[in-house]
């Protein structure tokens, strides 16, 4: 009867310390133009694939890369460039609350998207650009 006691407790504890299913990463955006070598978090970035909130999107010394995000907002990464997609917002209005942008190194070209001037931001070595036009 003991070891019925005891197996149960284990069973029952064996059932709860299972780890939680992560959740998949929602996409940010999704790459419209890729030429070398471009690869993110999960390895080499082709056109159509997705990127997410929090990837590192890196170019070769000949690589480019060109994204768009879901508020229509263009991010190309030049060669020998590394960007971070730091932070993301987007609400049901297709808009972005905000979305910011940590480039490393290396060259960027941003055509803002339908959300306000107020919700981007790139952050580089030397300071933090507000966004107040639309291309740049």
């Amino acid at each position: 009867m003991f070891y019925l006691r005891g197996a149960a407790l284990i069973s029952i504890c064996a059932a709860f310390c299972q780890p939680l299913p992560v959740s998949a990463a929602e996409p940010v955006g999704q790459a419209v133009q890729i030429r070398t070598s471009v690869s993110g978090a999960r390895g080499p970035i082709a056109v159509k694939d997705p990127v997410y909130k929090d990837e590192r999107i890196s170019t070769s010394k000949s690589g480019l890369g060109q994204f768009v995000f879901q508020d229509g907002t263009k991010l190309a990464v030049g060669w020998g460039s590394s960007v971070v997609i730091d932070k993301f917002v987007y609400d049901d209005a297709k808009s972005v609350k905000k979305l910011t942008i940590m480039a490393a190194k290396g060259t960027f070209r941003w055509i803002s998207g339908k959300s306000g001037h107020s919700a981007y931001e790139i952050v580089t070595p030397a300071g933090t650009i507000g966004v107040r036009g639309t291309a740049f």
